[in-house]
């Protein structure tokens, strides 16, 4: 490819659209879609060619592959976006004015035809080049508009090389990830109906419910049909293992391959408390159904839509290797209990492209596995995770990559999509700490009730919070989510200034060596000659000077010993005092 070629092609993808995208988001796009090609590149060409050709006055989709989490920009025509209650669900189709759809299909198989509403369509597929998938646009025969309803046929062939979502034992691969990309946020609800036709002996899934199956000689006719709006559609199907079980009004379905039967058993017996354990903190699940489904993949751990937890065997088989099986045990309720609050947040209340939208999916998911894991094991358990896990993951990022803004970063970016799940909940962690533990569920319950099946971002999510507790929280959101600053507070001296019977005046010195002004009470644990205590002080300024009055001699200082602020550097939190003998 020459550089002509590449500018010609990038410029096809950006026509005919309409919002202006960050610079930065199109060159994310751009290293997973052009790869090397695209690095070796003159960036000050690119972008003064970007500009003057205005083909980066932004995209109306933006094209997912939910299985590899890569991001491509494609071109999409959409008119409204879905905005809708609950009230009239059952009357919804998809709620945009379309003249085309995109599908994401591996590059491997090759379509042979597309028929919408049974007439035959023009299509148009683009393979790409840095993955194994390939987009599909269909040109629809006629305008699709609001409301009405719209089924679509797709015939393909062939026998994909490398691995697969899932191969059967005859080596059949009958996992399509499709995507309905008619877009207007970051992804558009619809509902659907599916007709899928499998082999005879397989089993095959899809959204929403299992309404009919047609019997055949050869094969099995499956319909799916989701009156509940989704963001998400796939489908999958396999000689899956099959248990169920019912607790009060939900049934909980399991599809599984038999070597897996050890991790399925431990789903079933926690998969009804999680979802009890949330609809008590977020709102009621509406539906009756969840399924858990194992499908064969080599790298990636989980993914939810609605009704569905989508777990795949390569986490399965690293747990399998685990020694410890107490960790075990709580590393794999922290995946279930992600990917299940994911039922909330994702696929009802989804997020918004730009402006941290994401944070509000991966960020709010993994802190909501957090208080799962805290309802289960306690607050030990919490804390744990919060150290070994959460602030360990966000570490251990910075050391190979730049910190960025939550209201900037990419989730689709690879590497800094690990923000959302690290940074983002323990911004979610200390914002509890703020507000307290009655303020922080109210609010969670309303950006559940007044974003389900609506799109939103942080400025959304913080005049909630606002709401909520009557507070002004600029300075909160200004600092942890549109910027990259950092909080460091070093507890810096001990100094015995008074020391008379049951009277001791110790003057501790704390600086705040980040950029953060953290205004709010912090914990502090006191250790003195007769016990331990926590209190609270205020250390808003970069040098903080503060007299401790006590009745023994103090032994140590520890800020934030219960680890609710995301303090950068964790090990100058801590200071004890060095006295003669």
């Amino acid at each position: 490819m020459n550089k002509q070629d590449f500018y010609d092609r990038f410029k096809r993808l950006l026509e005919n659209t309409k919002e202006r995208y960050e610079l930065d988001t199109l060159h994310d796009a751009l290293i997973m879609w052009f790869g090397e090609y695209y690095l070796s590149l003159d960036p000050d060409d690119i972008k003064e060619r970007i500009v003057n050709d205005r083909c980066a006055e932004g995209v109306d989709a933006v094209l997912i592959d939910q299985i590899n989490y890569n991001l491509f920009f494609v071109q999409a025509k959409t008119v409204e976006n879905f905005n809708n209650t609950k009230n009239n669900l059952s009357e919804t189709a998809i709620k945009s004015t379309l003249a085309g759809i995109e599908f994401l299909l591996k590059s491997d198989y090759r379509v042979e035809e597309v028929k919408c509403n049974q007439v035959k369509a023009k299509f148009h597929l683009l393979k790409i080049p840095t993955q194994k998938v390939a987009i599909i646009w269909i040109n629809l025969p006629q305008t699709f508009r609001l409301g009405e309803e719209l089924e679509i046929e797709l015939t393909y062939r062939g026998k994909p090389e490398g691995p697969l979502s899932y191969i059967n034992k005859e080596g059949a691969e009958l996992d399509i990830y499709g995507l309905w990309y008619p877009l207007t946020g970051l992804e558009d609800f619809f509902t659907a109906r599916q007709r899928l036709v499998v082999p005879k002996g397989q089993r095959s899934l899809g959204n929403g419910k299992l309404v009919e199956v047609i019997k055949g000689k050869q094969n099995d006719t499956y319909i799916f049909e989701s009156k509940t709006p989704l963001v998400v559609m796939n489908f999958a199907s396999s000689d899956f293992k099959y248990s169920s079980k019912e607790v009060g009004n939900k049934k909980f379905e399991f599809f599984y391959s038999p070597s897996y039967s050890k991790f399925i058993s431990q789903i079933k017996a926690e998969l009804p408390g999680i979802l009890k354990f949330y609809q008590e903190k977020f709102g009621d699940y509406d539906h009756n159904l969840l399924r858990v489904i194992e499908i064969q993949s080599p790298n990636q751990s989980a993914y939810s839509s609605l009704l569905n937890v989508i777990i795949h065997s390569s986490f399965l088989d690293s747990l399998s290797k685990e020694k410890d099986l107490v960790y075990q045990e709580k590393r794999l309720y922290h995946l279930l209990a992600h990917e299940v609050s994911h039922q909330w947040w994702g696929n009802q209340a989804a997020p918004k492209v730009l402006n941290g939208g994401w944070w509000l999916v991966e960020g709010l998911a993994e802190y909501s596995s957090l208080l799962a894991l805290e309802n289960k094991y306690g607050e030990e358990e919490l804390k744990r995770t919060v150290i070994k896990s959460e602030l360990k993951g966000y570490q251990d990022y910075l050391k190979k990559h730049e910190d960025k803004a939550l209201n900037i970063a990419s989730f689709f970016e690879g590497y800094s999509g690990s923000l959302f799940y690290y940074k983002g909940s323990l911004v979610f962690h200390m914002l509890r700490y703020l507000v307290g533990q009655e303020d922080f569920e109210q609010i969670l319950r309303l950006y559940f009730e007044r974003f389900c099946f609506k799109f939103a971002d942080i400025d959304d999510f913080q005049k909630i919070c606002e709401e909520i507790c009557q507070k002004d929280l600029d300075w909160f959101f200004n600092q942890w989510l549109r910027s990259s600053k950092k909080l460091d507070f070093k507890v810096w001296s001990i100094k015995l200034k008074r020391d008379s019977k049951d009277n001791v005046t110790t003057e501790v010195t704390i600086k705040n060596l980040g950029e953060v002004v953290w205004q709010a009470p912090v914990e502090v644990l006191i250790e003195t000659e007769k016990g331990k205590e926590i209190r609270k002080w205020e250390l808003k300024k970069k040098i903080n000077k503060i007299e401790l009055e006590t009745t023994s001699l103090v032994k140590s200082i520890t800020l934030d010993p219960n680890f609710w602020l995301l303090d950068f550097n964790r090990d100058n939190n801590y200071l004890s005092v060095r006295r003669e003998i």
